[in-house]
């Protein structure tokens, strides 16, 4: 540089412009820094405007100052602010990184870890991935970049939980280096990830009245709430995050992807789907979420023509991962496709995934739309292992589903509860020993799951050892409730480590129990949030069916009146044994209508 600036800059002249950009053309730069380090009074001021050496285009400024004795910390902070403007000139809408939040100082993993919020941005996983981990291994300190490492490895694209867990728990070591908010976020995502502190949730709700501009904390506590069943989100919290990242930042490509499905699943709105996709499109047309959207809409909302078409193009595809994306549009029982785009999946899957389509297909046509004659061949399904049959009787057995005694012997009897048994299927064998007052079997299922937590922690698998003693705390108070001591199960179940995640069933438990305790409001968040099967978040019939009863104990005629309509839309074409509860809804229509018009 120095070379070429002497070739062309006679002296101690300060060059044109121009000149300084064929200077930095010259000694084939990419970008050239024109500007001045001034002195004022004690401190040393660094100002630089940053330049395209190929456009000579004005990309923006960066600026620091600090006193003359720092002046190589004051070059890297410049050189971070730098490497921001860079980035941001083919990223124009980039959110201004919070610098105190880069806690290298290395510029060569400050810019690895820039290259990684660009790509991650676009959801660009596995670009990012590499981005990250350029800059850990650069900088093995930056506990930001092993945040979002963690977290790009979290993604069900390509997903390692391994690494994933590895790396948060090494930006956690590393918390203490960053601002409150930044550490706050770092250290919540743990607690989520591995269950550390099972009400997470409940400290990014109040983050995120702390930081209401922080849209990483609106997104993250989006996730959680959508993720995560023990939060007891109802449907519009969850929207209601996603839609608050996003107007923060909405070019995040990320923080589009389930705001735009939510708008199909849960809503069940095609306007407003398409908006969110136009959306997600103008950020990324190519994305694989657009392309799943718009067949989804097709089939979610278009004629019996265009329906036809969009299944044959589905068909045709014969893309598991697109296909799989498609299905979390329809998410919602209006959306008739849904059952045969699960059973394409189901046809498309290995046997890994077969198993849990196997499951998801008899939960569908059992508590969506109450055809459980069609529901029960899954059951026997060679494909559904033990653990998903238990969870899928026992849902149905709780809810009062007629499943014939020898299913539900074979699905939860005695001979689950061992040490070889997938633990859903140990702890649902648990629950139903405790509805058949057979306390000796419910005993040994606890027991089988404090061994397996004990195990667990000797692994040093936190994770797996939180899950299991969710369960035992589960069990326990079910036990209790059972045995007629409603008053003493409630703390067990209402616990967060009881509403983890894997045991779905707590909060049916959990609502029922409110009820028979007269907590109604209680019990309204409860099946406010309720959703019906894991991956696949939808609002519940029969929870609108528990819902329907509540408001009207509460003499709120238009909600129980919504409820209960809602049930009956989905469940009209029930079996007929279980025409009685649709019935016994159409009554409390005529009733409550008759009500509402005195």
């Amino acid at each position: 540089l120095l070379a070429r600036w002497r070739e062309h800059v006679p002296g101690e002249e300060t060059p044109e412009l121009t000149t300084a950009l064929e200077v930095a053309r010259r000694a084939r730069a990419q970008y050239a820094l024109v500007g001045s380090v001034v002195g004022i009074d004690s401190d040393v001021r660094i100002v630089v405007d940053i330049y395209d050496v190929n456009t000579d285009e004005r990309l923006g400024q960066a600026k620091v100052e600090g006193f003359p004795d720092n002046v190589l910390p004051l070059v890297d902070r410049l050189a971070v602010d730098v490497l921001q403007v860079v980035l941001q000139a083919g990223e124009k809408d980039l959110p201004k990184i919070n610098l105190a939040n880069l806690t290298s100082r290395s510029p060569e993993a400050l810019q690895a870890y820039l290259e990684g919020e660009v790509h991650i941005r676009h959801f660009d996983l596995p670009a990012a991935r590499e981005a990250y981990k350029r800059a850990v291994e650069v900088d093995s300190t930056f506990a930001l970049a092993h945040y979002q490492l963690s977290k790009a490895y979290w993604w069900p694209k390509d997903q390692n939980l391994t690494l994933s867990h590895q790396h948060i728990r090494r930006a956690v070591e590393l918390a203490d280096r960053l601002p409150a908010r930044a550490a706050l976020l770092v250290r919540a995502f743990h607690d989520y990830l591995l269950h550390e502190t099972p009400d997470v949730a409940e400290s990014l709700r109040q983050a995120v009245q702390t930081y209401p501009d922080e849209a990483e904390a609106w997104y993250l506590l989006g996730e959680i709430l959508f993720h995560n069943v023990g939060a007891l989100a109802t449907a519009e919290e969850i929207d209601q995050a996603f839609e608050r990242a996003v107007e923060l930042d909405p070019r995040n490509e990320q923080y589009l992807w389930h705001y735009t499905e939510l708008a199909c699943k849960l809503v069940g709105d095609s306007a407003l789907t398409a908006q969110r996709l136009e959306m997600l499109e103008r950020v990324d047309p190519d994305d694989l979420h657009v392309r799943a959207g718009w067949l989804a809409l097709d089939l979610a909302f278009g004629d019996s023509e265009a329906q036809t078409a969009a299944m044959t193009r589905l068909r045709s595809e014969g893309d598991w991962q697109f296909v799989r994306e498609v299905r979390v549009f329809l998410n919602h029982p209006r959306h008739a496709a849904l059952q045969p785009v699960t059973r394409l999946l189901y046809e498309l899957s290995d046997d890994d995934w077969r198993n849990f389509f196997a499951f998801v297909l008899f939960g569908n046509s059992a508590y969506w739309y109450g055809r459980l004659r069609e529901a029960l061949p899954h059951l026997d399904d060679p494909a559904i292992t033990a653990g998903w049959r238990a969870r899928a009787a026992y849902r149905a057995f709780v809810v009062g589903l007629p499943i014939p005694e020898e299913t539900l012997e074979q699905a939860l009897g005695r001979a689950l509860i061992d040490s070889v048994a997938p633990r859903f299927a140990v702890f649902h064998a648990g629950a139903f020993a405790a509805d058949r007052g057979r306390w000796s079997d419910h005993a040994d299922a606890i027991a089988e799951l404090e061994r397996r937590a004990e195990r667990a922690l000797g692994e040093a698998d936190s994770l797996t050892a939180a899950q299991n003693g969710g369960a035992v705390r589960a069990l326990e108070g079910y036990g209790l409730w059972q045995r007629g001591q409603p008053t003493a199960a409630l703390p067990m179940l209402e616990g967060p480590d009881a509403l983890n995640w894997p045991w779905l069933v707590v909060p049916l438990w959990l609502g029922r129990l409110y009820q028979e305790l007269g907590r109604l409001r209680d019990a309204e968040r409860v099946y406010r949030s309720y959703v019906a099967l894991d991956e696949t978040l939808s609002i519940d019939p029969l929870s609108q069916r528990q819902l329907g009863k509540i408001y009207e104990q509460l003499e709120e005629i238009d909600k129980a009146l919504e409820s209960y309509e809602y049930f009956v839309e989905y469940w009209q074409d029930a079996d007929p044994e279980l025409q009685p509860m649709v019935e016994e809804a159409r009554q409390a229509i005529i009733r409550l209508k008759a009500l509402r018009r005195k």
